[in-house]
């Protein structure tokens, strides 16, 4: 082989090899800045996922009667029970700041669930899906996996507080 073509495969080598390596940092680094979640602007103050989960707006319905809103935690949770069941799903919500684990005991539905408010592996919330239909979530407010407080979804609208057994 002559020394030009040896060199013209050496460099086209090393190009094609130094072209591969920027592809996979590009992809890299794309997938780290999604699991980072969003960017809140400067100055700005936000409630921290604990305050979140344990609201008043979350413990008691407000005296005009009004629906409390669904935290987006809840409204994922709802659209996540949709997918096609499996035994277990772990992390079905990739990129946010908080974890869902589904959980089907019997293989016919998702029949409950654990979620962790702040990606700390302490479970904050437990979520029970009964057969009739009804959603049952009870809160571990020192995030000790402590459950303490438990709510009921009333209209699929909001979390009325039921009292503990």
């Amino acid at each position: 082989m002559k020394y030009k073509t040896f060199r013209a495969l050496i460099i086209a080598a090393i190009l094609v090899s130094g072209g591969i390596a920027v592809y996979v940092l590009g992809v890299a680094l794309q997938r780290s800045s999604a699991d980072a979640g969003p960017v809140a602007p400067a100055g700005a103050v936000e409630a921290s996922p604990r305050e979140l989960a344990t609201s008043p707006s979350d413990a008691t319905p407000p005296s005009d009667g009004a629906p409390n809103e669904l935290r987006e935690v809840d409204t994922l949770m709802l659209a996540l029970l949709q997918r096609p069941v499996q035994d277990k799903i772990k992390d079905a919500s990739k990129g946010r700041p908080f974890k869902i684990n589904l959980y089907s005991d019997d293989g016919t539905r998702f029949n409950r669930a654990k979620v962790d408010l702040d990606r700390d592996d302490r479970w904050d919330e437990k979520w029970t899906f009964k057969p009739d239909g009804s959603t049952e979530r009870e809160v571990a407010p020192n995030d000790d996996e402590n459950y303490q407080l438990r709510f009921v979804l009333e209209a699929g609208r909001h979390w009325q507080p039921i009292d503990a057994p």
